[in-house]
């Protein structure tokens, strides 16, 4: 109901599931069967608000980057970082899914199995790498493997680490993630 009462949206299509699938398979599901009919998608979950400049820079550089092969993926946020100077947009060997997007390209090589992406990680012993400073998200992908998280995210994460994959991020964040608690803060 929601959805159809704000009408900003040149036409949408609602798809309803009999029952709960879990958090990885339906993103996973819905993702492959978006960019196989459109080429290309762009992903917001529930707790995503956007800048007003969200739409424009997502979908200008899923167009800029759309046939480079080592693009993997578009970011509206921006994880924290220090100054980046003048730059307007800048690459990192990762993704985030706080308002991203992909294409069929990318997306077609993806694969979702969080024990064979661990036995690529442990053979390119690239441990290190996928913690980055930032989360441990190795002890993510091993807690998806045991069923304690259900998680789509690491695996895309691992993906991108595993074939150097790259993820365009804008200079200042266009999203921010409201659902870990009542703070109403705002992105830029």
């Amino acid at each position: 109901e929601v959805v159809h009462a704000e009408n900003r949206f040149k036409s949408i299509e609602i798809v309803c599931q009999d029952s709960n699938k879990g958090l990885a398979k339906s993103i996973i599901e819905g993702v492959s069967t978006v960019v196989e009919e459109h080429g290309k998608l762009i992903i917001l979950e529930d707790d995503i608000i956007t800048s007003p400049s969200f739409l424009k820079y997502m979908n200008k550089a899923l167009d800029m980057y759309e046939k480079d092969d080592k693009v993997f993926s578009v970011s509206g946020y921006k994880p924290p970082s220090g100054n980046l100077g003048s730059v307007d947009s800048f690459f990192l060997p990762f993704s985030f899914p706080w308002g991203w997007g992909t294409w069929k390209k990318s997306w077609q090589n993806f694969v979702p199995d969080s024990k064979v992406l661990k036995k690529q990680i442990d053979d390119k012993g690239l441990k290190a790498l996928m913690n980055n400073g930032y989360y441990p998200y190795y002890q993510m992908l091993l807690d998806d493997i045991s069923g304690k998280v259900n998680s789509w995210f690491v695996r895309f994460y691992a993906y991108h680490m595993l074939n150097e994959g790259l993820c365009l991020y804008p200079k200042i964040s266009l999203t921010f993630n409201i659902g870990f608690d009542d703070t109403g803060e705002h992105c830029d």
